[in-house]
């Protein structure tokens, strides 16, 4: 499998080439003292064993080989049945982020009416952050552009196909993933939008997250 991906970081700057002679590097107390410096913005393409044309998405030819071994597959090995592999053959795609905004800052230390320690135990009654309280912690604020139109969905854009899915046991000491002995198909299936057979699936997303406790 081939993959391409390209990340896109956005940084803002101030000067030009006139003042760059009156430039000078700014010390650790200016740069704290700079708005916005903790964040950044991403962008995200994936593609894997696919081409697009026209904004539809083909495999390229060495997926097609119904009944037969291709290389385009992605294969699942689970702790407690090694030597067995669910195998997702005929397997293409393409990922597209856009604009997902990440800037770092840090939670309150004082709760609001809405605390509930019960929110932070696990499912054995033990605290997943010190005293079940994520006051103070560090966070990853992550959030999309809040300017669009109505009816645009174009945050996130996915195709996926697998055409087929079995599962391919370990032999004389060939990984299970590299065999074609299961021919019959336990399930398929593909991620695409109504208006194409190869169209995007497009997602929208709204508000804002917070991540912390890592």
């Amino acid at each position: 499998m081939k993959w391409r991906h390209a990340f896109l970081f956005f940084f803002t700057a101030l000067g030009s080439s006139a003042w760059a002679e009156s430039l000078q590097p700014l010390t650790e107390a200016e740069m704290g003292d700079i708005s916005g410096q903790n964040a950044i913005e991403l962008s995200l393409k994936l593609h894997n064993n696919i081409e697009l044309k026209n904004d539809l998405h083909e495999g390229l030819a060495h997926c097609y080989s119904p009944g037969s071994y291709n290389p385009c597959r992605l294969a699942l090995e689970f702790a407690g049945h090694e030597g067995y592999w669910l195998v997702m053959k005929e397997f293409y795609g393409y990922l597209q982020l856009d604009g997902i905004r990440l800037e770092a800052n840090t939670l309150p230390t004082a709760n609001t009416a809405y605390h509930d320690e019960d929110r932070f135990k696990r499912i054995d009654g033990q605290c997943m952050v010190e005293h079940c309280d994520p006051g103070g912690l560090a966070y990853i604020d992550m959030s999309y552009p809040d300017n669009k139109g109505p009816g645009q969905y174009l945050d996130m854009q996915t195709f996926m196909n697998v055409g087929r899915m079995s599962v391919e046991q370990d032999e004389a000491g060939v990984p299970g993933y590299l065999l074609e002995n299961q021919t019959g198909v336990a399930n398929a299936f593909r991620i695409s939008d109504s208006s194409g057979p190869n169209a995007n699936h497009q997602v929208r997303f709204d508000g804002r997250a917070l991540i912390y406790g890592f």
